[in-house]
C-alpha cells in the first residue's frame, strides 16, 4: 500500500517558473499509469489550471513591507538614492532557465502553490536578500533558494548597468498529470 501512495504520490509532479512555464521533473523516476485515488487530499489551485480549484492567495510576511518602507527611507537620506540603483516594476530576466524544485514536504498531501519572491540584484546579476511570500508555507524555502541561485540580466539605466532593489519574480509550483 505503501509504494502505491508513493507511486501515484510522485507520478506527474512539477514545479515552474511562471515566466518560463519550464518543468522541473522530481528526481525520483516518474511513473505513469492508470489513474488512481488519492489516499488523501489534493490540493489544487486555479492558477495552475486545475480544474474546479479554487484561487490561490499569496500571504505576505511582515518583512516583506517592511523592506519597501527601509528602501524609500534609505533614498530619502541618501537625497534619492545614487543613480546606481534602481526599483522597477520590471520582472528581472533569469540568464538560462530558472527551475526550482517541487518541495518533498509538498508530496504528501500534493499541494500546488503560487509565490512572489522579493531580492535585491547586484549590478553582476546576483541576487541576494530574498524574502518569499507563497500560498502555501512548504514553498518559501525553494522559493528563495531558486532565486539566489539563479543569475539575472542586470538592469540598466541610460545604458549604465544599475543594482536593483526590492525587485519581485513571480513562480507557480504546479502538479502536471
Amino acid at each position: 500500500m505503501r509504494a502505491l501512495a508513493l507511486l501515484f504520490g510522485l507520478s506527474g509532479l512539477a514545479a515552474c517558473s511562471s515566466l518560463g512555464d519550464v518543468i522541473n521533473r522530481p528526481s525520483a523516476p516518474v511513473v505513469r499509469g492508470e489513474p488512481r485515488p488519492s489516499a488523501g487530499r489534493t490540493t489544487q489551485i486555479a492558477q495552475c489550471r486545475s480544474a474546479g480549484a479554487r484561487e490561490a492567495q499569496i500571504v505576505y510576511p511582515a518583512g516583506w513591507n517592511r523592506r519597501v518602507a527601509a528602501a524609500e527611507v534609505e533614498d530619502e537620506l541618501l537625497g534619492g538614492g545614487p543613480s546606481s540603483r534602481v526599483a522597477t516594476s520590471a520582472t528581472p530576466e533569469p540568464v538560462g532557465s530558472l527551475i526550482p524544485s517541487y518541495p518533498k514536504a509538498a508530496l504528501s498531501p500534493p499541494t500546488e502553490a503560487i509565490c512572489e519572491v522579493k531580492f535585491d540584484l547586484s549590478r553582476r546579476g546576483v541576487a541576494s536578500n530574498a524574502i518569499a511570500a507563497c500560498s502555501s508555507p512548504l514553498f518559501l524555502a525553494e522559493a528563495v533558494r531558486a532565486v539566489e541561485g539563479a543569475k539575472f540580466e542586470p538592469f540598466r539605466v541610460n545604458g549604465q548597468i544599475a543594482s536593483g532593489i526590492n525587485q519581485v519574480y513571480p513562480m507557480k509550483f504546479c502538479l502536471r498529470d
